[in-house]
């Protein structure tokens, strides 16, 4: 071998090796860019789950607002159906007093009516 043909074949190899070593710098600029959107996807799923989180607890103090507005509603019925009871019983005694004064007036005419006939009869002897 010559030293031409070495020197052709030592070219050749430092040729190999450098498409070689630029072949690694691509796939480790290709592994950062990996780990660079992976790294970003972490931060999002955390975020996200912290949001979920959030959301979560807002929802429970939702809920729970909900459950004292439900039983203030609630409340709040029970003590209309009273008040309507207590209108219903009052009105009731109402027209009891009315039906009440009625008839003492019915029973106080007819007494003014026995007492005109008495007093008629008496003027008549």
């Amino acid at each position: 071998m010559t030293f031409e043909e070495i020197q052709k074949i030592i070219e050749s190899m430092l040729a190999v090796q450098r498409n070689i070593q630029d072949g690694d710098l691509r796939l480790q600029e290709k592994l950062e860019r990996v780990a660079e959107q992976q790294l970003k996807s972490d931060l999002k799923l955390e975020k996200l789950a912290q949001n979920q989180i959030e959301s979560d607890y807002k929802l429970d103090r939702l809920s729970d607002k909900i459950d004292n507005l439900t039983e203030n509603v609630s409340n709040l019925n029970i003590i209309s159906q009273r008040h309507e009871d207590r209108l219903t019983q009052s009105y009731g005694y109402h027209q009891t007093a009315e039906s009440d004064r009625l008839r003492l007036f019915e029973v106080q005419n007819r007494i003014e009516r026995r007492l005109d006939r008495i007093e008629r009869k008496l003027d008549a002897r």
